[in-house]
């Protein structure tokens, strides 16, 4: 009991955390409550989800057809559907709405979201959102929380489906991204018109200190500056280890 305590009051490491596999088991009995109405599993997704989906490494195995047959099978169908990180505040009042076995855990789990806002976002220097099917109301949501994270220097938005309104809420949202150095929109849907848009943001953005093909990427991968891709979950352990020690949390 004792170990599980203190495991619960530093739960959002075992899903946040880079070199961890999340399996999200959204399927539940008919007799039981809904995964979507209760408290924990909203952390838990949010956790999971916050800094861009790692392939394979997050799965949703309510959806998982059955018949199944090949671990492919299973990566392919149990992807599950990204959502924005939210503000601190905004995800308080999303739990006030979810139901507690125990009521003090609203209080526990409004705190380890805090910190892994920090943890994750606020301290993040590079994030990458890099082919998640992204719509432009994705991209409005991500833009509202864009302006916390104050050490951020590279976003990488490419390969998704980022049109002019998209477009629209990440011009909003640039100028306060004081750090924000590249920025990559490759195989996006944006036209001329939403390139002219997030253009004028340049002269606003104080930490534009690199050219200009690194803080906007048209939409032409060749012409594109891509940061090198994260470290994939199979990656060897002298590999892993290096990352893990420049992890937030082996501090």
């Amino acid at each position: 009991a004792a170990a599980f305590d203190r495991a619960r009051q530093r739960a959002e490491i075992w899903f946040a955390h880079e070199l961890a596999e999340v399996w999200l088991l959204t399927a539940v009995p008919p007799d039981a409550m809904p995964y979507e109405d209760r408290g924990w599993p909203a952390l838990e997704s949010s956790a999971a989800m916050m800094s861009g989906l790692r392939t394979g490494s997050v799965l949703d195995l309510g959806l998982l057809r059955p018949g199944w047959s090949s671990w492919g099978q299973v990566l392919k169908d149990c992807r599950p559907a990204w959502k924005a990180p939210l503000a601190p505040d905004r995800f308080a009042a999303l739990i006030a709405r979810k139901n507690f076995t125990v009521a003090a855990d609203r209080g526990l789990i409004d705190d380890l979201y805090r910190q892994l806002f920090d943890y994750v976002l606020a301290s993040a220097e590079r994030l990458s959102f890099e082919g998640l099917g992204l719509s432009d109301q994705d991209a409005a949501a991500l833009a509202s929380v864009l302006p916390m994270c104050g050490r951020l220097q590279e976003l990488d938005m490419a390969g998704n489906e980022l049109g002019s309104q998209g477009a629209r809420a990440l011009a909003e949202a640039l100028p306060r991204c004081r750090a924000l150095d590249a920025l990559t929109l490759a195989g996006n849907r944006l036209d001329e018109r939403s390139l002219r848009e997030l253009r004028r943001t340049r002269a606003w953005t104080p930490g534009s200190r690199g050219a200009w093909d690194r803080l906007l990427c048209p939409p032409t991968p060749r012409r594109c500056h891509r940061p090198h891709p994260p470290l994939p979950v199979w990656a060897s352990p002298r590999r892993a280890a290096r990352r893990l020690a420049r992890s937030p949390w082996s501090r």
